[in-house]
């Protein structure tokens, strides 16, 4: 049965003015990025008098996450939120985040989204896409199924990508890049498909990870973001007065979720630590130099694959 979608109190009451805008997510609901969605859908509605309603459809319940950004360029749902660096194949920007060890703090994370957004909101528009809002997810540390001490024991072991750079890291790695969307990545990593998956704290506890790949390395090797976007025509159909409101609330889902994002961080990685089985360190020098080697290459292929406008973007974020 699939997933009820959420949806926010003030957004509750009909009427035939009202608009509805369904909104698809592949992440489950307790999980932060849903939780300040919900929280932009109930200001949403106060914001309007309730004339303007979200309805959140979370776990893929609406579209499954390989098909959200489609979903939301035919117009067949308003809104979707999807992995950033998923959308690389569309501009080379998009693939920046989740550039091993280019940035790797909260800091360096808000400097490289506002160097890139303007050239985002373009490429998105290009697209038939109107951008809402973007928020990174913790920095990136490693589960593993097994001990990692030296670069060669990350030879043939299974790795699950969901992005162009993430495949190419494990490539690169000699590592095997396996797909796995959000929905699937319990199952594949109970079922051993998959033996790493760089991901942060928080979604390794959502996905509970832990059981099965009980060795949780603190890389701080990206912090790659969310985007939330919705359908260009209909974001443009919009009374003036709603798109205002509908910015405004973006801009504060926006700010607090980068906050959430670092709370959660602190919490999640203090919650690991005290689950019983759970073994949690640093990576060795050993394994990150081969690791930060690999994200070199990939940025200088992002790069050269990007045209002059990305290596300037670059230039401007290094500075």
């Amino acid at each position: 049965m699939a997933a009820p979608a959420i949806f926010c109190r003030a957004a509750q009451a009909q009427s035939p003015a009202q608009v509805p805008l369904d909104l698809a997510t592949a992440y489950p609901a307790g999980n932060f990025h849903v939780r300040n969605l919900v929280r932009l859908s109930s200001e949403l509605g106060e914001a309007t008098a309730g004339k303007l309603a979200v309805r959140v459809h979370p776990g893929g319940s609406l579209v499954a996450a390989p098909d959200i950004r489609g979903a939301v360029q035919s117009g067949k749902v308003a809104c979707g939120e999807v992995f950033g660096p998923s959308l690389a194949s569309m501009h080379g920007t998009f693939a920046l985040d989740a550039v091993p060890f280019l940035a790797t703090t909260y800091a360096s994370a808000r400097k490289l989204w506002d160097t890139v957004r303007e050239t985002c909101v373009g490429q998105l528009a290009k697209q038939g896409l109107t951008l809402l809002f973007s928020v990174p997810w913790p920095p990136q540390g490693l589960f593993s199924a097994v001990p990692l001490t030296l670069a060669s024991d990350l030879q043939g072991l299974r790795m699950r990508e969901n992005s162009p750079p993430v495949k190419r890291l494990a490539e690169l790695a000699g590592m095997v890049p396996v797909r796995v969307e959000t929905p699937e990545l319990a199952a594949a990593a109970a079922e051993r498909r998959i033996d790493l998956v760089f991901t942060s704290a928080a979604q390794g506890l959502d996905t509970q990870l832990h059981e099965s790949l009980p060795y949780y390395y603190e890389a701080n090797a990206w912090l790659p973001r969310n985007v939330v976007f919705m359908h260009r025509a209909t974001h443009e159909r919009l009374p003036a007065a709603q798109r205002e409101a509908l910015a405004k609330v973006a801009r504060q889902a926006e700010e607090r979720g980068w906050a959430a994002s670092a709370s959660f961080a602190r919490s999640t990685t203090e919650t690991l630590v005290k689950l019983r089985g759970v073994k949690l360190g640093s990576l060795t020098p050993n394994v990150r130099l081969r690791l930060e080697r690999v994200g070199n290459q990939i940025a200088g292929e992002t790069l050269r694959g990007g045209g002059a406008d990305l290596l300037a973007l670059t230039g401007t974020f290094l500075r």
